[in-house]
């Protein structure tokens, strides 16, 4: 269900519901992309071991579990995730959820991800 289309600016990729947009910029310790989350779906139950991530809204409405807490989102809203912390993002309106994501770290890659849960099979 992966989707790539690489260029010299950027590159999207594509699981079901979650389309991301990377490559706003990107350097060895930090990396900005743009994350649009379908209606009703949702990112991986998740974690990083080597960044941590700022997240701002711009479009849409939906709700970050971060550790034990759920904190509802909406456009204007922003949110830190520190590194190692377990999180997901969901899009809990029938509009596109869009945020900026910001990963600062001493090691940024798409490696760095330990998945917990996930509704397409990457766990």
């Amino acid at each position: 269900n992966m989707f790539m289309q690489n260029s010299m600016m950027s590159t999207i990729i594509s699981y079901a519901g979650v389309l991301i947009f990377v490559g706003l910029t990107a350097y060895d310790t930090q990396k900005i992309k743009e994350m649009n989350i379908n209606p009703k779906n949702k990112q991986s139950l998740q974690k990083h071991k080597h960044r941590s991530e700022y997240w701002q809204v711009i479009e849409g409405e939906g709700k970050v579990y971060l550790e034990d807490s759920e904190i509802k989102l909406k456009p204007g809203d922003n949110i830190f995730i520190p590194k190692g912390s377990l999180h997901r993002l969901e899009n809990t309106n029938s509009q596109n959820l869009m945020i900026v994501e910001i990963q600062i770290g001493d090691l940024i890659s798409e490696d760095d991800i330990e998945r917990i849960e996930d509704d397409y099979g990457r766990v």
